[in-house]
């Protein structure tokens, strides 16, 4: 997480192991832009032995916006 935590403000972090040995882990940041720099920046990228892939969570949509008065 501390790679992903240079980039921007994360609000949550879920983490699941698999049978196969295999993870996920789905990080949430509080700004769009910020899920943007991580995958360009650390897609492929090597993690203790492991390259890891780094994409959008297309099913996640960012909260609406409040309306200014």
């Amino acid at each position: 997480i501390a790679g992903f935590s240079v980039i921007g403000k994360i609000l949550e972090v879920d983490f699941t192991e698999h049978l196969d040995a295999s993870s996920t882990c789905i990080v949430v940041y509080e700004k769009v832009v910020s899920a943007l720099q991580a995958v360009s920046y650390l897609n492929n990228h090597m993690v203790r032995g492991s390259q890891i892939t780094v994409q959008l969570d297309n099913r996640i949509q960012e909260k609406p916006r409040e309306e200014l008065p």
